[in-house]
This record gives structure tokens, sequence and C-alpha cells, in this order.
């Protein structure tokens, strides 16, 4: 296994992860702000707190071209980098505020308000299609996305993952892009290796490479013993995936709610959301 050689690198506040070997031997290390200093930064917010949340989920973005072809074409998991533009345009232009994981945990905690017009942007599977077509449209619109990691593709540089060579650079060209978990290597048949001791071990294997805080589950997937062994690992909330609603605080720390966008679904079904 062979990890990026460690170099010396100053981070602002705004780059929450960087993919370089650390002292401890992590290869993209946690750089969540202590909560207090957070509070202090994200808590500036005076209106109406919000009571809800949008947690938007892709997975695939691709080109034009890409999606007219193929498993592409059919598929809800694939979304045209065309009409993932349009949906960024259309929230930005109705002025909703993207937040970071930490944000929408300060507000799930009571810790801080977040404006109505709230969302969190996530990706599953860190495919290397969404670096390459949905950063720059992020970036493009001034919004936050959070990118849910399958670890060994990182690691073992798989085919259709996002490099571990990338990951600096892809940090220093999109600060507000952050790394989160979606287990080491646990994602497929997630809901047949769902015991505690399984759970537990993936989760050691993806903390001993990766500073992450957050998981969210393969297939919106969990159980009982799941969610204990996340909370026992240290993880300090747990993403279901699917049409399930919106994230209130009145949901289980380890159950909250995300929103499948559809490759193939329409603005309208998208704007249902922003209500």
């Amino acid at each position: 296994m062979m990890l990026v050689t460690a170099i010396t690198m100053v981070f602002e506040v705004q780059t929450p992860y960087a993919a370089v070997t650390t002292g401890s031997g992590k290869v993209v290390e946690s750089r969540e702000l202590p909560d207090a200093q957070a509070v202090s930064v994200y808590g500036t917010y005076k209106g109406k707190n919000a009571k809800r949340i949008p947690i938007i989920t892709y997975h695939r973005v691709v080109s034009d071209k890409q999606k007219k072809k193929g498993v592409a074409r059919g598929s809800s998991l694939y979304i045209s980098q065309s009409n993932f533009r349009k949906q960024m345009r259309w929230l930005s232009k109705h002025g909703y505020r993207s937040i970071s994981c930490q944000e929408f945990r300060l507000w799930y905690e009571g810790k801080i308000k977040l404006p109505k017009k709230s969302v969190l942007i996530t990706f599953d599977d860190s495919r290397e299609c969404i670096a390459t077509y949905a950063f720059p449209v992020l970036k493009e619109f001034g919004m936050k996305g959070t990118v849910f990691t399958i670890g060994h593709g990182v690691i073992n540089s798989n085919k259709s993952s996002i490099k571990l060579k990338d990951m600096a650079a892809l940090q220093e060209n999109y600060p507000d892009v952050e790394f989160q978990s979606h287990t080491y290597s646990l994602h497929k048949h997630f809901s047949k290796k769902g015991v505690y001791a399984r759970v537990q071990k993936d989760a050691a294997k993806q903390a001993k490479y990766f500073g992450f805080d957050y998981i969210a589950y393969p297939y919106g997937y969990s159980t009982k013993a799941m969610r204990n062994a996340y909370r026992d690992s240290g993880i300090k909330l747990g993403f279901a995936y699917g049409d399930n609603g919106y994230a209130t605080r009145k949901q289980g720390r380890y159950q909250i709610k995300r929103i499948k966008v559809y490759g193939n679904g329409s603005m309208s079904q998208f704007r249902r959301w922003f209500k």
C-alpha cells in the first residue's frame, strides 16, 4: 500500500481536510473546528431558526453526452452536469445557503441557528465523475459539498474512484468540499454485514487512514447494532438515504434523513423539497 509522502502545508479555516500523510499516519485527517470555535464562526445568523433542513444526495454527475448513453441513460443514479448546474443555479438564485456537516450537527444539537433556506449537499461513493463534473459547478455557485467516501477505493486507487494522489489538489482547488465516510469496504452487501463487531472493525480501518466524523450508510440501511458500532467508534452523526424527507432535530443522531435526487427527475420534482 502506497501512501502520499508527508509534506508541510498551511491550512485555511475553510479547508477541512488534506490528502497527505500526517504525524498520526492518517491519509486524510479531520480539520473540523473545535465546537466552541465553530459556534463563533458559524453561529452568526440572527433570523428565524430553521425547523427542518433538506439534505440532498447524488451518486453520479456525468457529462451530458455520457448521460445519453449506456447505463447512465436510464439510471436514476446518474444526473447530467447541465441538470446539476440548473439545480445549483436555482438554489443560488433563490437564496439557499449550503452548509457543512459540522454546521448541520451544531444546528441539530441546538448550538447554532441556521436560516430556513439552508441545504446540505451530499454525494455518495466518491466516484471520480463527482470531482470532474460536480466540483466545478459547486465552486461556480459558491456551494459547499460533502462526499461520502468508500475508503478502500481511495486507498487502492480503484478505477472509478477519486484517487488518493489527487485528493490534496482537490482540497486546494475546492476548499468548500469535505470528505466523510461511506464505510471502508462494507459498501457491497452492507445489509448482510451489519453485525456490531464487523461494522466496528470496518470503522476502525476507516479511522486508521481517515479522520472522518460522519457516516452515510450504504443504501441507507442500518440496524441498532450498526448504529451502536458507529457511535462507539466516535462517529458523530449517521445519515440514511432515500426519498425519506427532511432532516429534523427530532430524528435519532444516527438516523438522520436524506433525500435522493433522481437523475432523470424534473426541476419541479427537485423544487418540491424547497418550500
